[in-house]
């Protein structure tokens, strides 16, 4: 007599994704269940990574910000090292660390598994892919408690994001100190890289209103209209932590170096021709602070100086001096501008 048993190779599930998760938080918040386990509770199509598995990376920086709390989160297809788009990416406040793990584990899930549960499993005990099936195996065997959390999870930090090109455009009051402070106007436009300390090139024009000056009780009129190359690197951040997972601080300071080139023209019956325009070419420096307000607007103000490479001097008919450019002058100007993606 023969005994002839017949066994059923059993696998997980080929639409089960292997996650790997990335975790940056502050020690308030909860350490159990771990991310990854909170992930689970809404869908079974998800199983932790092992060495050497092809997995996505779902990456999580949390900060305390104000009264709450805010995460970063992306999601990576395996190989989006290359591309630093990725999959998703969200930005989530919450009142409480509490909630923004939650949220973080709901949208996950939903992203892997579209039919993910919207309410967590009750039990904390995490999904391992394929259980159901395990459980159908003779003789039965008693399932293994799940691994505790990395010590290391916690102190983890995210995925540093590549840099990127940011645009921006604007437009500033400016006021210089040339016969007392006259005030101008001047839009620009800027570019700066996301990284580091997010050097930035800004190209500005600007035209000063027109001031006059007497001398033996006739007046002459000057204009300034110029052209100006600023580069400026962030110094200094406020109001929240470094740049994290695409994260953005509300306050910065800049210092900058500026080059303008322009003319300035002066204008009056008593010069050898009614106008007279000069080339203006000056370098400087200044500091700017940045208030981003509301998404993407920002208020700024400035103060500096600048330095004209060429004085000329401006006469009145036969030889008497009128005006000479300044050694050195301060400068100025507040504005507002829009940061595009």
């Amino acid at each position: 007599m023969f005994l002839v048993g017949g066994t059923r190779a059993l696998a997980a599930p080929a639409d089960v994704t292997a996650l790997r998760v990335e975790l940056a938080a502050p020690a308030a918040c909860p350490a159990e269940p771990s991310l990854l386990a909170r992930v689970q509770r809404h869908t079974t199509r998800v199983r932790e990574a092992k060495e050497g598995d092809v997995a996505r990376v779902l990456a999580l920086g949390i900060a305390a910000r104000g009264d709450g709390f805010v995460g970063d989160l992306r999601l990576l297809d395996p190989g989006d090292e290359l591309d630093p788009g990725g999959e998703l990416e969200r930005t989530i406040p919450g009142k409480t660390c509490e909630e923004v793990l939650a949220a973080a584990a709901l949208i996950a899930a939903l992203t892997i598994d579209p039919h993910a549960s919207a309410t967590p499993a009750p039990s904390a005990e995490p999904t391992d892919a394929g259980a159901e099936i395990a459980d159908a195996r003779w003789p039965p065997r008693a399932r293994r408690p799940p691994a505790p959390p990395a010590p290391s999870e916690a102190r983890r930090r995210p995925p540093r994001p590549a840099a990127r090109l940011r645009a921006s455009l604007g437009a500033s009051l400016e006021v210089y100190d040339l016969a007392g402070l006259v005030p101008g106007r001047a839009v620009w436009v800027e570019g700066s890289v996301t990284r580091g300390l997010e050097p930035a090139l800004r190209l500005r024009l600007g035209q000063l209103r027109s001031f006059s000056v007497v001398s033996d009780a006739r007046p002459a009129f000057f204009e300034l209209g110029t052209l100006a190359l600023e580069g400026c690197v962030t110094a200094l951040a406020a109001g929240g932590r470094r740049r994290s997972l695409g994260g953005r601080r509300p306050f910065d300071l800049r210092p900058c170096v500026q080059a303008t080139g322009g003319v300035f023209e002066g204008a009056s019956s008593a010069f050898s021709a009614t106008r007279e325009p000069r080339p203006w070419l000056a370098v400087g420096g200044f500091v700017q602070g940045r208030w981003r307000f509301f998404g993407p607007l920002a208020l700024e103000a400035a103060l500096g100086f600048t330095a004209p490479l060429v004085r000329d001097d401006f006469y009145f008919r036969p030889r008497a001096l009128v005006y000479r450019a300044p050694e050195a002058l301060l400068v100025g100007s507040v504005g507002v501008g829009v940061t595009f993606r």
